[in-house]
């Protein structure tokens, strides 16, 4: 959308310096398309007035709903330490009804933790490395 915006107000600028001078390939061109000049003025400085108001507010938006995002997943990244949690105490316990040996269960638990930090981690990067790139 951002795009867009600029996009529009690159075809507004050119056309308002076109607008000054007399073309005649853009005069034929409108002739071709049916467009009076003074609508397709009229029509280009609408939309390069209004795509950045729009793209904005899709930012705003997309700001307001990645929070939501982001707290959905920690609340399933702490679910999933819960569950290791019940794990290790299940393997201290010895209750592993999976038949499992109790030191290859828990070399499993530990690369199942070590796995969710590291995606942990992984986030916290990419958050952070998007804070530094917008300011």
């Amino acid at each position: 959308m951002l795009f867009l915006s600029i996009l529009a107000a690159f075809a507004h600028v050119s056309l308002l310096l076109l607008a000054e001078h007399e073309y005649n390939w853009l005069e034929e061109l409108l002739q071709v398309v049916h467009i009076d000049r003074d609508h397709l003025r009229d029509t280009v400085t609408m939309i390069a007035v209004t795509l950045p108001t729009v793209a904005l507010a899709m930012q705003g938006l997309k700001a307001l709903y990645e929070w939501r995002r982001l707290r959905l997943a920690y609340h399933d990244q702490a679910q999933a330490i819960d569950r290791v949690k019940v794990r290790l105490q299940d393997i201290i316990d010895g209750r592993l009804k999976d038949g499992v040996p109790r030191e290859l269960a828990f070399q499993r638990l530990v690369l199942r933790a070590e796995e969710l930090f590291a995606a942990e981690l992984h986030q916290w990067y990419v958050l952070v490395r998007a804070e530094s790139m917008s300011a």
